[in-house]
């Protein structure tokens, strides 16, 4: 394992000294930050400096933070998309009821970057964002309300692959539990803006009553039987079927309290891969977490990883409940 250091003259220096202070941050959205220590007294030291780049594992990292103490200074960096930071468009940003392509397009145009597969995402929206940068632009793109979409950042070649939510992998026989894997976890349950009972609005008014057998608002009870009622409000909407749509997404989520669990995971897949190969997961994928306090098991979703190439015992992840 090797981290190549790009020195402003245009050396390369491959920097073979990991520990277990190394490690990289997988998030949700896309983006991956990477963290190590490293001697100020160390002879490629000198080539590190703020918005000087790296590359590890295929992908180009961009230094953005230097934390110098007198033996040991702490590198932070984060995945290069720079180039989606290009372009700016001052005032509106605004496209009505037209698909993500269209969108993305206008977005991308100039900045050197591509998209692989932006025809695969074929619901139309509306936007309206000020003051915008191509990223604001694709990341908004992302709510779960527009086109609900994920990205997978290729830094080198400047390419983004569409993921899909209902895509993902679910790895049946992939299972975390304290017997085996978990060596600490802390449970975060949150039920702030529970409903049952959702009354969602479009652009001027627009209501569900005409896809909904005449009923303006939609219920979940699956969680509880009883009648908490919301109020949603969206201007993208400008259909009532793909405002119906979205609000059983929206109510999906606000009918059922979220838990996020922080566990800190020996690997056991990457330690002995001829054991333990079968319980090897990536981010985003759905895998079952026994717990045995409440002696239940449940689907979950990676949603964060860190990873320790050099000492996988170090590995964490963040899960939150899988609602399907």
């Amino acid at each position: 394992m090797v981290l190549k250091i790009f020195a402003p003259a245009g050396d390369i220096y491959p920097y073979a000294d990991l520990d277990d202070t190394f490690f990289l941050t997988y998030d949700y959205d896309g983006m991956i930050y990477l963290q190590f220590d490293i001697s100020p007294h160390h002879k490629y030291y000198r080539h590190i400096s703020e918005e000087s780049e790296l590359e590890f594992d295929n992908q180009i990292f961009i230094v953005k933070g230097i934390n110098e103490r007198l033996n040991v200074s702490t590198i932070n960096a984060e995945l290069n998309i720079d180039g989606l930071k290009k372009n700016v468009f001052p005032g509106n940003f605004t496209m009505q009821t037209v698909t993500f392509s269209a969108i993305s397009n206008a977005a991308l145009s100039g900045s050197g970057w591509i998209i692989a597969n932006p025809g695969d995402v074929t619901v139309s929206r509306s936007i309206d964002l000020e003051d915008a940068d191509t990223l604001d632009i694709l990341r908004y793109c992302q709510n779960k309300t527009m086109f609900n979409i994920l990205y997978k950042f290729d830094s080198i070649n400047k390419y983004i692959t569409i993921i899909k939510p209902g895509d993902v992998v679910i790895n049946s026989n992939v299972y975390l539990t304290d017997e085996l894997n978990l060596s600490d976890i802390c449970i975060k349950g949150s039920s702030d803006d529970f409903c049952t009972r959702l009354y969602p609005f479009g652009k001027d008014g627009l209501d569900i009553t005409s896809v909904n057998n005449g009923v303006p608002y939609i219920e979940n009870k699956t969680y509880q039987n009883k009648i908490i009622s919301s109020i949603w409000r969206d201007d993208r909407f400008t259909i009532a079927q793909s405002l119906y749509d979205n609000a059983v997404i929206k109510l999906k989520e606000l009918a059922n309290p979220q838990r996020i669990y922080s566990a800190q995971v020996s690997d056991l897949a990457k330690i002995n891969p001829d054991k333990y190969g079968f319980l090897n997961f990536n981010l985003y994928n759905i895998i079952t977490f026994i717990d045995r306090r409440r002696q239940d098991k449940f689907n979950v979703q990676v949603t964060k990883l860190k990873i320790y190439p050099a000492n996988p015992r170090l590995n964490a992840v963040e899960l939150t409940t899988y609602l399907g």
